[in-house]
This record gives C-alpha cells, structure tokens and sequence, in this order.
C-alpha cells in the first residue's frame, strides 16, 4: 500500500494480457523525442509538442476552460514547480486532445497491483473531482505485458458541464524507469499502441 501511495503521490493522475506487435498502426504518426527517456517515440500525426504555457494559455484563448481542464492545468503547475519531469503533446486541430508522459520514481510493476492501485487512485484522487461537479465512469482497468514493459492501464469516462470527455492513465515500467502516460480525448481514442514504442530498446 506504501508503494501505490508513493506512485500516486508522484504521478498523482494519473487481468493479464499480451500487446500485439504491428506496424500498421504506426503508418498514420511522427517520430517525436521523449526527452526524459531520451528516445524517439511514434505519436499520432496530427499531434505536436508543446509547453505547459503554450498548453494552458491555448486553452485559455480557444475554448471556454471546462472544471476538468481548470483542476489538470492546475496540476500541471504543481507538478512543474516540484520539478517533476513530464512532456505534453497536443492535437493541433483540437487542444483539449492530449498526451501528456510523467516520469516518476521506479517501481517494479505486476498483476496484483491494479486492484488496490485502481481503489487507491479513486478514492484519493478522482473522488476530490465531485466537489466540482465532475462525474467518472470505469471503463477499463487490466495488467499489460510486453517484451520489455510492465504496464497498468485504467480507462474513464468523464463527464463535465454535461460533456464527456474519455482519459486513460498507462503506467509504465520500462528498463529501470516508471512513468505515466495519460491520453485525454473527446472521441475515445486512447492510442494503446503508444506503449509498443517501448517494446524493444
């Protein structure tokens, strides 16, 4: 239990089965750097990297700032000013589509530990969201393994000012490295493929 409460403070968010490998799903995407793992990753096409202040002062221009955007950039500052490392990519047609990768502190990952990690994040975390007005609804949570990565994912269906909006949250363990990815998207999309980046060093 320390540990998942040690991933949540970290990450603060952010059964068994084996990734297939193909390339088809990389025809439509672009190589981009993920700075902190110094590696080049394929991500959709149609997204671009970004700041925190060009994420946040976008949403601000564009579009009226939904509850559920206000309380995620907040963090995002958080997060920066704790000097945690993260790498926001962004879909340059629609902002509020995201990708948004966070290292965290290593932590070997296995099968027993979504249940509890899944009870823990809701209770401690998407539980304060209520206070806001904003409603979640589980759609996935299950145990990924591939060659050379551990992943938990956990899929939800926000609701917020009567709109739904889809987040998933991968946590990844690769090489001796954990970190988060959490896809934000309106028609979701929660691009599972991302994790075959790390299938091979």
């Amino acid at each position: 239990m320390k540990k998942l409460l040690l991933l949540l403070m970290i990450l603060n968010f952010s059964c068994s089965t084996k990734t297939k490998e193909s390339i088809n799903e990389f025809d439509l995407t672009n190589l981009q750097m993920l700075e902190f793992l110094n590696k080049n990753i394929y991500l959709p096409k149609t997204y671009k990297a970004t700041t925190i202040e060009d994420f946040i002062n976008a949403h601000k221009v564009n579009r009226k700032t939904d509850s559920f955007q206000t309380i995620q950039n907040a963090k995002l500052y958080e997060r920066k000013r704790n000097g945690v490392k993260f790498e926001i990519f962004c879909e340059k047609s629609n902002l509020k589509n995201s990708i948004i990768f966070q290292l965290g502190k290593y932590t070997p990952l296995d099968k027993s530990l979504v249940s509890p990690y899944v009870n823990v994040l809701e209770k401690s975390v998407l539980s304060e969201w209520t206070k806001y007005g904003i409603t979640y609804e589980r759609l996935e949570s299950k145990f990924i393994t591939s060659k050379n990565t551990k992943s938990i994912k956990i899929k939800y269906r926000i609701n917020t000012d009567g709109k739904n909006t889809f987040m998933t949250q991968y946590l990844v363990t690769y090489k001796f490295n954990t970190f988060s990815i959490v896809v934000t998207n309106e028609k979701n999309n929660d691009y599972q493929f991302v994790l075959k980046n790390f299938a091979t060093y």
